[in-house]
């Protein structure tokens, strides 16, 4: 028993890694930073095989019948209150943004509900990261019932649960076929955000920690000493495999020999694209458990772990700031290093706020109050609660703080109007309100070109209740699709309709010496690319030509010119 690890702090640093990653893959498109094709948001992933591994790890033999109450507790006391007090920052910082979502999407939500929505809208709605913790939560309701069973009913619920996933992908992919799916249900959302489809990696985790306990324990284990360089390399592999799996799955025709198979098909391969890496990532987890090598020992010091204790709240706030400072500096043509930083400052900042001001008071009092009653652990914590709020220094700073917060909100809304009657107003008659059939109207659209990247703001007006998405095509002098601009995937699946919004996209000039005009069109996925109904229009009327670029000299472009005439060509 002496070889088994007293604590699993690299894993805590490794937590703060992958929160970081997702942060980085939340900037595409924001800031001026191009939209990437590498998409990092499968690093959720490993939270998930993570939760399976720790839970695991820390109750294989301290979990019984009789305190799975106090299990489920611990978990609801450990997620549920820095939850609901996220949600009420989105609500406040992101008033004018989350301000159309119904009654039905803050109840999903505050009931961590959301995940099984089926419909990126619900899904996602308000704070959009939440919706992994509504799949977490039902992880942990689950957790029991494969713990505790005989090895044999764990392993039948594991190829159970495979055989649900592969029935249930086929059966989608029939009724999208005869299109009687719906518009309400969008596979995608169904197969990256639904517990059920997502149970297996936390299945791996829990398979992955009982190997490890029982290998840590074994004399013969053969990883039980290593010298720090067969550590290092151990866990240099582990990350490589991370990397190869992406790789093949994208460049290698992982992807394409699924999708192509007549009975596997598309969704088959979505699902391994968002659950295919939990194998590496549980190779990851079991040598960083181990720490015997350099990279486990740099996420396992003091300041990686103080990270990773802040990793769930920086996890959770990070898209609030990201978008709210997306529209205060972008807009103001400000260097990219300056969105991003701030962004940063101010997600480390509160993450460490709500996790010494809530995530850890919270759940020490539900605890509390679980052990020893609620009457007798209220008392002394509405006590404490009023000493604090008595005092004149917190009510000055919670009103100077609600105050800020309020002005905030109301001048981002008002100048949000301002932005878009200027746009509408300065764009000519035959840009101006171009239907996308029935799906989305396009009011009007502003570009402006700084010494680096084109900026184009497009202002919408949806139409339809369901997931929709502009495109962005960049062609050369022959028509030909140069590239495809950067987009956010969200900014029209979570908005409701008649809504109004701006659409920005930013184009790096070096990727304009090829390009010959720009078009944008609007696709739905139950119609595919819908028709335009006015202005110059190319594709068979799929796509409205939106700018043309001069062929001599692309780079030399003005740096302040703005430009909403009816065809802009850039000097």
């Amino acid at each position: 028993m002496s070889d088994r690890p007293q604590n699993l702090s690299a894993l805590t640093g490794l937590r703060f890694v992958a929160a970081f990653v997702i942060f980085v893959h939340h900037l595409r498109g924001r800031f001026g930073i191009p939209h990437f094709d590498w998409n990092l948001g499968p690093a959720v992933s490993f939270f998930f095989v993570l939760s399976g591994f720790i839970l695991t790890y820390v109750y294989a033999n301290r979990l019984t019948k009789q305190t799975v109450a106090k299990f489920l507790v611990t978990r609801c006391a450990r997620i549920w209150p820095l939850h609901v007090v996220c949600l009420m920052l989105s609500g406040l910082v992101l008033f004018d943004q989350v301000k159309g979502h119904s009654l039905w999407n803050w109840l999903l939500s505050l009931g961590l509900l959301q995940s099984w929505a089926g419909n990126i809208q619900w899904s996602m709605s308000i704070n959009a990261p939440a919706w992994s913790i509504s799949t977490e939560m039902f992880f942990y309701l689950a957790f029991p019932i494969l713990l505790l069973g005989s090895p044999k009913r764990f392993w039948l619920c594991f190829v159970g649960l495979l055989v649900f996933v592969f029935v249930s992908l086929r059966a989608m992919q029939v009724l999208e076929s005869v299109d009687l799916l719906g518009a309400s249900i969008q596979p995608a959302a169904v197969i990256y955000t639904n517990p059920l489809f997502r149970l297996s990696e936390f299945v791996v985790g829990i398979i992955t920690a009982r190997i490890f306990l029982r290998h840590s324990t074994s004399r013969t284990n053969f990883a039980a000493s290593p010298n720090l360089y067969v550590g290092t390399l151990l866990e240099l592999a582990s990350v490589l495999s991370i990397a190869l799996y992406y790789v093949w799955f994208r460049n290698w025709g992982g992807a394409s020999a699924i999708y192509c198979h007549p009975w596997l098909g598309p969704l088959l391969a979505n699902w391994f694209s968002v659950c295919g890496s939990s194998i590496t990532f549980a190779a990851l987890i079991y040598v960083f458990a181990l720490r015997r090598g350099i990279l486990s020992q740099l996420t396992g010091s003091r300041s990686m772990v103080y990270l990773g204790e802040l990793s769930f709240a920086f996890y959770l706030v990070h898209t609030i700031w990201i978008r709210r400072l997306d529209e205060l500096i972008a807009p103001h043509w400000l260097s990219p290093f300056i969105g991003v930083s701030a962004c940063l400052a101010l997600t480390l900042l509160f993450s460490a706020m709500l996790y010494r001001m809530v995530e850890l008071p919270s759940k020490k009092w539900i605890l509390n109050a679980y052990e020893n009653g609620l009457k007798r652990s209220l008392l002394p914590l509405v006590g404490s609660c009023g000493r604090v709020i008595a005092r004149p220094s917190f009510m000055i700073c919670g009103l100077l703080v609600i105050a800020t917060v309020y002005a905030w909100s109301q001048w981002n809304v008002y100048s949000t109007k301002q932005l878009i009657t200027r746009i509408v107003n300065e764009t000519p008659a035959h840009y101006r309100n171009v239907h996308f059939t029935d799906e989305a109207t396009l009011l009007g659209f502003e570009s402006q070109c700084s010494e680096h990247a084109l900026t184009i703001r497009m202002v919408w007006r949806l139409k339809a209740d369901r997931f929709r998405r502009r495109f962005m095509h960049v062609c050369d002098d022959a028509g030909n699709i140069l590239f495809q601009a950067s987009q956010n995937p969200y900014l029209f699946a979570t908005t409701t309709p008649d809504q109004v919004i701006v659409d920005k996209v930013h184009i790096a000039k070096d990727r304009l010496s090829q390009a010959s005009k720009i078009s944008i069109g609007y696709f739905d996925p139950e119609t595919g690319c819908v028709v335009v109904q006015s202005g110059p229009r190319s594709m068979n009327n799929r796509r409205l030509d939106l700018m043309a670029l001069s062929t001599k000299n692309r780079s030399a472009v003005s740096a302040d010119e703005t430009r909403t005439d009816s065809q802009p060509v850039f000097r």
